[in-house]
């Protein structure tokens, strides 16, 4: 299992057009776990997965997931039409609950 984050400090230079190509060629021979972590949800509206009522990532951050739980990460997840790509989608509910976890860490 490889782990590849494309980021950058500046806006606009790419990320989104980057990810979203590397996980759609990877997709194509290996299984893709394509996370989006950015809140205006782009790489999920590109693969079709964005939604503004589905929680995924946020509702992943606020949940988490333990060992115990009956929940894994394909609850938060949703798979386009190509089923060896799977995308765990971002979208304007990530900026809140990025910002309530970070009243609950400076507290």
């Amino acid at each position: 299992m490889y782990t590849i984050c494309v980021a950058a400090l500046k806006g606009g230079v790419g990320k989104t057009t980057t990810a979203t190509n590397i996980a759609y060629l990877l997709s194509k021979s290996n299984r893709v776990l394509f996370a989006d972590a950015d809140c205006q949800g782009d790489s999920s509206k590109v693969f079709g997965a964005y939604s503004a009522s589905f929680g995924g990532m946020a509702k992943l951050m606020q949940n988490g997931i333990s060992v115990s739980d009956d929940i894994t990460v394909d609850d938060y997840c949703r798979t386009p039409k190509s089923g060896s790509l799977t995308v765990l989608p971002a979208n304007e509910w990530l900026q809140k609950t990025n910002a309530e976890l970070m009243l609950v860490v400076c507290v």
